[in-house]
C-alpha cells in the first residue's frame, strides 16, 4: 500500500495541510520544506489519488449496486471479498456498496433486485444473466443517472 499524506507530513515534520499545499501547488510553503516533502514523495513513489480526491469533495456519496450469482460459489465469494478489500482502502470517502446475490440465473429475480436498487445507486456491477429485459432495465436506471446505454 502506498504512503498517505498524513504519513508524509509526519516524516517531513509538518502538518497535513502543508503537504496538501505542496501537492496542489498552493504556495505559502518555505522552499526547503517543499523540497523535503517532494523528496519524501519521490522516495515513496507517492501520486495523489484522483478518485479519492473526487470522492472527498463530492457532496453525494457514491453508491454501487453489485449483483452476483450463487452466494455459496467460491468464485463469486472471491470477487465479493476483493471488492470489499478495495472499498476498505477508501474508507475515508463516501462509498457504499449494496451487495445482492441471485440464486441461479432467473430473469425475474434479476429484475426484482434491479427494481430494489434502482433509486439507491449511482453505479451497477452485474455478473450473470443478460437478457433484453434486463438490459432495458439497466438502461432505464442509467438514464436516471445520466450514464451511457448498455448494449445488448
Amino acid at each position: 500500500m502506498s504512503i498517505t499524506i498524513t504519513q508524509i507530513a509526519k516524516l517531513a515534520g509538518v502538518s497535513r495541510g502543508t503537504v496538501d499545499r505542496v501537492i496542489h501547488q498552493r504556495g505559502r510553503v518555505a522552499p526547503e520544506v517543499e523540497k523535503r516533502i517532494r523528496d519524501i514523495m519521490d522516495e515513496n513513489d507517492y501520486h495523489p489519488n484522483m478518485l479519492g480526491r473526487a470522492l472527498a469533495v463530492s457532496k453525494t456519496p457514491l453508491t454501487i449496486g453489485m449483483i452476483m450469482i450463487e452466494k455459496g460459489n467460491p468464485f463469486f465469494q472471491l470477487i465479493h471479498s476483493g471488492v470489499k478489500e478495495a472499498i476498505s482502502q477508501f474508507r475515508d470517502y463516501p462509498i457504499l456498496v449494496y451487495f445482492r446475490h441471485i440464486n441461479g440465473v432467473g430473469e425475474e429475480e434479476y429484475l426484482k433486485v434491479l427494481d430494489e436498487l434502482e433509486n439507491n445507486v449511482n453505479a451497477l456491477i452485474i455478473a450473470g444473466l443478460q437478457t433484453k429485459r434486463i438490459v432495458e432495465k439497466v438502461n432505464q436506471i442509467a438514464k436516471k443517472n445520466s450514464c451511457y446505454d448498455f448494449k445488448y
